[in-house]
């Protein structure tokens, strides 16, 4: 026995028999949206929305970078780091281990809107 219900549509005086999977389970996908909720009801603001990212980098290992300071000197391969702007304007970024100068780099990007 199948554990789909089935129905019946007439479209143009034929029959046609439809398949409806039984609903799907989402209760996997709920300690994600309620930490999804938290942040969001943190993060009135970018001000917030920032902060709120910063503490998660830190905890993460991240190093914090001066945009007023050079980074050459302070960026090594394996490592992971950010900055801000305004702090409004969160950067964030690693750098792979097998890095060399003058090799290609990827970028990905995000925004939120006020």
């Amino acid at each position: 026995m199948c554990s789909c219900a089935h129905f019946f549509i007439f479209y143009l005086h034929r029959p046609y028999l439809i398949a409806v999977p039984k609903m799907t389970d989402y209760s996997e996908h709920i300690p994600f949206a309620e930490k999804a909720c938290t942040f969001l009801t943190g993060s009135p603001d970018p001000y917030h929305a920032v902060e709120n990212i910063i503490a998660r980098l830190e905890t993460a290992g991240f190093t914090r970078l001066s945009k007023r300071e050079p980074f050459a000197d302070k960026v090594e391969p394996g490592g992971t780091y950010f900055y801000t702007v305004n702090r409004t304007t969160l950067v964030a970024f690693g750098v792979g281990a097998k890095y060399k100068p003058g090799n290609g780099f990827k970028i990905i990007g995000g925004h939120t809107d006020r």
